[in-house]
């Protein structure tokens, strides 16, 4: 296993902190003209954004109404799925020196379609619970839930209260409230999480059965929930089987998929090296 120093080296020369935070841009549409402008050139202010700087023709403090603002152009930058593989890898206040600045960046992007702000603060959510942080964790479940008013409480704030839940609650009562949360009527996302924290708690409480039924239901009921997700629970699942001769080759078949799931995070690599032990 990585040390702490270790890994965030690697993954600082894997993927810089915040290397394609330029490359997600508000798109402003209106009169026949569409233009541009990085979201980090934007300052939220009541109805409008306020330009920082001169730049792809807009005017350093030009005001722009909210309203004209079409989407958010650009892919996922690749830190937030390593967030979320630290998160699931139970290093989620690593997780959070990369997910905090990149919320606090993309904010003003908050509730316009295509935006990256609402995925990395909801896993933001899903830190902060594990780490025992209530304030943060009401106050961003609150954020992300005002950002789209029309669809009312966003469903990570449950999550979020469940993993809040003190050390003193019993096991079954924290299996039962995660339970409650696999779904078809949650969010696929949700229901993923859910499932995965109620199968690393039985992993460790050596239930070994039902944790590999709670870690293979995310990629065969919840795939949609994410690809890191889907791969982290597979390398998991497979280091359940790994250890039964009669299972292992459905063992390299989970952590082959598991480094596909997962590429680009520091879980790949990991299950890339449980794979070449297989062999």
């Amino acid at each position: 296993m990585f040390s702490r120093a270790l890994l965030l080296a690697s993954f600082s020369l894997l993927i810089p902190p915040f290397a394609h935070a330029d490359e997600l841009r508000v798109v402003f549409e209106g009169a026949g003209v569409s233009r541009s402008t990085p979201v980090t050139n934007l300052t939220p202010q009541g109805t409008t954004f306020i330009v920082k700087t001169a730049a792809d023709g807009f005017n350093a403090n030009q005001i722009l109404p909210k309203a004209a603002a079409s989407y958010v152009q650009g892919e996922k930058p690749a830190l937030v799925d390593e967030a979320i593989s630290l998160i699931l890898t139970e290093r989620p206040l690593d997780a959070l020196k990369l997910l905090e600045p990149f919320v606090e960046q993309q904010r003003p992007s908050a509730g316009l379609i295509g935006n990256q702000w609402e995925g990395a603060a909801r896993a933001a959510v899903v830190a902060y619970g594990l780490t025992g942080n209530t304030d943060k964790c009401n106050a961003l479940g609150k954020e992300i839930s005002d950002s789209t008013p029309e669809q009312g409480n966003d469903p990570i704030i449950s999550l979020g209260r469940i993993l809040l839940l003190p050390f003193s609650t019993p096991l079954e009562d924290r299996l039962n409230a995660l339970a409650s949360l696999v779904s078809e009527n949650s969010a696929a996302e949700v229901s993923a999480y859910a499932s995965f924290f109620r199968a690393l708690r039985l992993q460790k409480a050596k239930r070994s059965p039902e944790a590999l039924e709670a870690y293979l239901l995310i990629p065969c009921a919840y795939p949609t929930g994410g690809r890191v997700l889907n791969g982290i629970a597979e390398m998991n699942a497979a280091e359940i089987l790994a250890p039964q001769p009669a299972r292992r080759e459905e063992a390299v078949a989970l952590l082959t998929s598991a480094v596909s799931y997962a590429q680009a995070t520091s879980a790949a690599a990991e299950a890339e090296k449980r794979l070449k032990s297989l062999k």
